[in-house]
């Protein structure tokens, strides 16, 4: 699932829900504590989610514009890291929850193994302060 919207739209309330809702744990992760390398984010990432299965926890993968952009021919450092990225889910069964902030730089590889994209749309200042 991909919760894309501003900050303060409710986002990782909405993955707090969801782990509520089917009764599991939510382990909460951001795209800064992999690392900057393809090696580094592979190994934390894959540790990450043998976890969360183990667990049979929620996983919340906040702020992870960086592993869903698209791919390109000029920037091979990142297209490493989206390829890692979508290696590790092709083996992943947990439920895994992304948020963004742009829903139009996503991967078309990435897009396809989503199941469901929610967008939240911005809040208007009485609507904020009611949450």
């Amino acid at each position: 699932m991909l919760l894309v919207g501003s900050p303060g739209t409710g986002k990782r309330l909405t993955a707090k829900a969801v782990a509520d809702r089917v009764q599991k744990p939510l382990y909460m992760l951001s795209a800064g504590e992999l690392g900057q390398s393809a090696e580094d984010i592979e190994y934390r990432l894959s540790d990450i989610l043998q976890l969360t299965e183990k667990w049979d926890a929620v996983l919340l993968f906040d702020e992870c514009d960086v592993f869903l952009q698209e791919r390109s021919v000029r920037h091979l450092a990142h297209n490493e890291i989206v390829a890692v990225f979508l290696r590790l889910l092709d083996y992943y069964r947990g439920i895994l929850t992304m948020t963004s902030n742009r829903a139009d730089i996503i991967d078309r590889a990435l897009k396809s193994k989503i199941h469901l994209i929610l967008h939240y749309p911005e809040l208007v200042p009485q609507a904020k302060e009611q949450i």
